[in-house]
């Protein structure tokens, strides 16, 4: 049985989430320019947003990885995050995570991608 499905995964310069719920992006962005290499980007957001499907699951854990696609290497490894389901009525749980990314070094330019494990 499949118990999660991605909405959304995006980056962004700033996020929030506001009492209803409701995800609010600001500066989404899907490539980076550095003037040289190695380099740091000194902030984005990452923002994923799950449907929850099992309704027996209350509490998630997530773990993003950020991948160097040339050299398969991890360049990012965030700890485990456990974050509790928060359901209403019969619908689907929606999960939202906003993750602030600071001083993120880049060792050369190429393809990266964020891989999210739960």
């Amino acid at each position: 049985m499949k118990k999660f499905e991605k909405n959304f995964l995006l980056l962004c310069d700033h996020a929030l989430v506001d009492q209803h719920n409701k995800v609010s992006l600001i500066g989404i962005f899907d490539e980076l320019h550095l003037l040289n290499f190695p380099g740091a980007l000194l902030k984005m957001v990452l923002v994923g947003n799950f449907d929850i499907i099992d309704s027996g699951i209350q509490e998630v854990e997530i773990r993003v990885e950020l991948i160097n696609d040339k050299e398969k290497a991890i360049v990012l490894n965030i700890p485990p995050v456990k974050m509790k389901v928060m359901r209403q009525g019969d619908r689907n749980a929606k999960l939202n995570f906003i993750l602030d990314i600071g001083n993120l070094n880049f060792p050369e330019p190429g393809k990266y991608t964020f891989n999210i494990k739960k």
